[in-house]
């Protein structure tokens, strides 16, 4: 899967005669589409469904959520949010073949809430670690429903800030869109990548290097196919020692809507050693979306709602994604 490139420019800004902090710049350039289309048609479907891309942010909304002083562009000026979703969404669901539209001329709506890059680095010697996520509601025929993202990525800088641009923004960004397209997908058409596809994807992630850092990449690409094929190799790649192919298996339960791993994912959240784990359990859960999983996840918020904790600040933003009243 290709992904699009990015640099960073570091200015420090000098006022009067103090030395104010310096200020990060993110600048990132157009994600590059998938190559692989839904082909799979489950029902004939071949007509094209529109829907309304509705802006529906706050007006103070920012991208960028950081202690430090830290913005990200796109062509040289702060990004706007509603602009990159509607975009490069539009042009995501084209190149996948999903059938979806986006134009005035309909009822349906896609109402964005947010579209937040939550940045944090304890010292300098430490990884950024970023937590990209993006909340949307979904007017199909007049029924609504909640769809997120939430993809977390860390690096630490060796030689120079640059290092962390791919992994920490670039790579997750990309994601937040694909991820919102194979939903949209799902509530439309619900194609999928054809069985061989799938296949091919698997045999891949079983074949590769441990150098190569990207192949968590492919595992995300197995979660939006759209295919349950793929559950199997998901569950058993939760346990994966490389980080990323586990988390993406994990949140990969959730995009496929694997309602029988329920206790599985629950599992996780209460028993994995680490926070990353855990929180991506806890949005697999959420992406469920039976009554079992919401009840699960409201019985999360109040055990959380008063912990000050970055566990416990991070896992009420998760929560947020699916529980707020955004659009109702």
């Amino acid at each position: 899967m290709e992904h699009f490139s990015i640099k960073t420019v570091v200015t420090c800004v000098l006022a009067a005669t103090l030395l104010q902090a310096c200020t990060l710049t993110v600048s990132t350039e157009r994600p590059v589409v998938s190559e692989q289309a839904w082909s799979h048609r489950p029902t004939d479907d071949s007509g094209l469904a529109k829907v309304h891309f509705v802006d529906a942010l706050a007006d103070s909304h920012e991208v960028s959520v950081s202690k430090l002083p830290m913005v990200v562009h796109l062509d040289g000026k702060p990004i706007d949010a509603a602009a990159f979703i509607e975009q490069h969404l539009a042009k995501e669901l084209q190149a996948r073949k999903a059938g979806v539209t986006f134009t005035s001329d309909t009822k349906d709506q896609f109402i964005l809430h947010d579209l937040e890059i939550i940045s944090h680095r304890v010292s300098s010697f430490s990884p950024m670690v970023t937590l990209s996520m993006a909340q949307a509601n979904l007017t199909v025929s007049g029924q609504s429903r909640r769809l997120v993202s939430f993809v977390k990525r860390a690096k630490v800088p060796v030689w120079s800030m640059d290092e962390i641009n791919e992994p920490a923004y670039n790579e997750p960004l990309e994601l937040v869109i694909k991820e919102l397209a194979a939903k949209v997908n799902q509530n439309y058409h619900n194609r999928s990548l054809p069985d061989a596809e799938v296949e091919d994807l698997i045999e891949k992630i079983r074949a590769f290097n441990s150098g190569d850092g990207s192949i968590y990449l492919t595992m995300y690409e197995l979660a939006f196919s759209n295919n349950k094929l793929a559950k199997p190799f998901m569950v058993e790649m939760t346990s994966h020692p490389a980080e990323y192919i586990r988390l993406a298996a994990i949140s990969g339960l959730g995009i496929l809507r694997a309602e029988d791993q329920f206790d599985h994912l629950v599992n996780l959240y209460q028993n994995s050693d680490i926070w990353q784990d855990r929180a991506m359990a806890l949005k697999a859960i959420g992406d469920l979306g039976t009554e079992k999983s919401n009840a699960f996840l409201l019985k999360q918020r109040d055990r959380w709602q008063n912990v000050t904790s970055n566990e416990g600040i991070w896992n009420s933003r998760i929560l947020s994604l699916y529980l707020d009243d955004s659009g109702n």
